[in-house]
């Protein structure tokens, strides 16, 4: 009897927990290129795109590096999009042990309108800059380094 009320569970939970990992597509840092776009997400006739790149802020010394996304609508209706950019850095404390941790808050939601058949972006003229992260500001000692992106939360209407 055990048996046939932990395969059915078995099963429900493995298929669960396989749809969520490949919702959450991952890229990598070394695989994000400098001026490049990556689909990071499709759906719906939506594509997302993500790319890094080196910007002169201010009088700041050093180019701060950040992320920036292309959303693109494919469908003859007008959409908006919402998403969560969760940023991984790894970082090695004093005893060696490695850290990794996502940074996804409530400030870092995305949320943009894209007519149809048309796409909104952003670069270093930050025309448009909820579609920018900040990744480092290579100005300021920081121990943790920038590993990879991934989406959570998207919602398209």
């Amino acid at each position: 009897m055990k048996k046939i009320i932990i395969t059915p569970l078995l099963i429900i939970f493995t298929m669960l927990f396989s749809n969520s990992l490949h919702a959450q597509k991952e890229i990598l840092s070394e695989n994000l290129l400098i001026k490049d776009w990556s689909l990071i997400e499709e759906s719906d006739g939506i594509k997302i795109y993500v790319k890094k790149d080196l910007c002169k802020v201010g009088p700041q010394e050093k180019a701060l590096k950040y992320l920036f996304y292309k959303i693109e609508n494919t469908t003859s209706t007008n959409r908006n999009i919402y998403f969560s950019p969760a940023l991984r850095y790894d970082s090695n404390p004093t005893d060696n042990e490695q850290i990794t941790q996502y940074n996804s808050t409530e400030e870092n939601k995305k949320s943009v309108f894209v007519s149809k058949n048309s796409s909104e972006e952003c670069d270093c003229s930050f025309s448009n800059g909820t579609l920018s992260s900040l990744i480092t500001n290579p100005n300021y000692p920081d121990v943790r380094e920038f590993k990879a992106v991934k989406l959570l939360d998207i919602k398209i209407d």
